[in-house]
Order: structure tokens, then sequence, then C-alpha cells
């Protein structure tokens, strides 16, 4: 089902798109979305609970808040222009770890919701979704960072942290020259011993 932005307009009794900030459009089997562009300065969108898997139409906006949960979304590579966006939902879509590298473009990110997908299945997801972005405060609704940039609750994480052992080859060089190793008389060493060994047996 196709959405179309006299509809939009109606519910909202609105004959303007430019004055619209917040959209509401959930379980209605929407497939196409596409007209949301003309919807330039919306700020908050909630799509969820459709059939919507084309994310295009983020290009023309500026969103703070996109809710999308429960939809057949596997790639989020148009969500790199959202320079604003600040809370991201995203529970119940077939993300992979992969698929999720665009986050590390939005540079204003506090909040990201990833319930049951295919990425929050990984063994390492925490570790590797923190490292995507250095400013999400918020993951799967629990802090992971403090305002000032600082992980929190590292005993939590530290299982997941991927284990990168490597092997290294080592290779020990002597430090003195060979010469240094060499047997040599002293001069006059043999005369001094061997009064020595006189003293002594007398």
């Amino acid at each position: 089902m196709k959405l179309h932005t006299h509809h939009i307009l109606s519910e909202l009794e609105s004959k303007d798109p430019s004055m619209v900030l917040r959209i509401v459009v959930t379980s209605r089997g929407l497939t196409d979305i596409s007209c949301l562009q003309h919807f330039v300065n919306l700020q908050i969108l909630n799509i969820a609970n459709n059939r919507i898997s084309d994310l295009s139409f983020l290009s023309k906006l500026s969103l703070v808040t996109l809710i999308a949960d429960y939809n057949p979304i596997v790639s989020i590579s148009q969500i790199s222009s959202q320079d604003k966006l600040e809370n991201l939902s995203l529970s119940s879509c077939k993300l992979s770890l992969e698929s999720l590298k665009p986050i590390s473009s939005l540079k204003n990110l506090r909040r990201l919701t990833l319930f049951q997908t295919p990425a929050s299945e990984n063994a390492h997801f925490y570790s590797e979704i923190i490292s995507m972005n250095n400013t999400m405060q918020f993951l799967n609704e629990e802090r992971v960072r403090e305002p000032n940039g600082d992980l929190t609750q590292l005993d939590k994480f530290i299982d997941s942290i991927p284990n990168q052992h490597r092997k290294f080859e080592y290779k020990t060089e002597s430090w003195l020259p060979e010469a240094a190793f060499e047997v040599f008389d002293l001069p006059g060493f043999s005369a001094i011993c061997q009064e020595l060994e006189g003293a002594l047996g007398k």
C-alpha cells in the first residue's frame, strides 16, 4: 500500500507539508512512503509495524527521531545523511551487524534500540555496536556511555569483546658483541696468581 501526501495532510488538518513536524503512520501495511520526502521540516517519524524496506526518502529529511520497528528493513545505508538524528529504533528489523555500519556517520545519535534483530543475537553485539558510534549513550534502553564519553557497565560488555589473541614470533638478539664473550689473559695476571700461591704456601 502506498502512502499519499493528501492522506497525511487531511489527518493532520494541515495544507502545508513544510509545517508538519511529527508524523505517525503505524500498522497500516504500508510498502511505499516516498511521499514523506515532501515534509522537509519533519522531526519525528514513527512508521512502525508496516512493510517498509526502502528508506531512500530519508535523503530529503533531517529527522531527530525515527521509529521503524517491525519492518522488513535489511539496509540502512540511506540513513547516513541524518546528521541531526538522536533517537533511532529498529527493533524486529532484519538487520545484521554488517548492515548497521552506517550508524558510524550519525554524529548526534544518543539512543539506539535493536531488540530482536539478527545483530542483537551476535555474541559481540555490544562491543561491536559501541565501537561503531562514539556519541551513543543508550543501547537497547541501557546506558552504555556517559555524556562525557566514558563507557559504563564495562563488566557487562567485557564478555562480548572479540577474542583477538594473535601468534607472535619472537626473535632475540644479543646486545653485546661476540668478542665480549671471548676468554683472554689480563696483563700480569699470571704473575699475581703465582705470588698469591707462594704467599698462601708459607
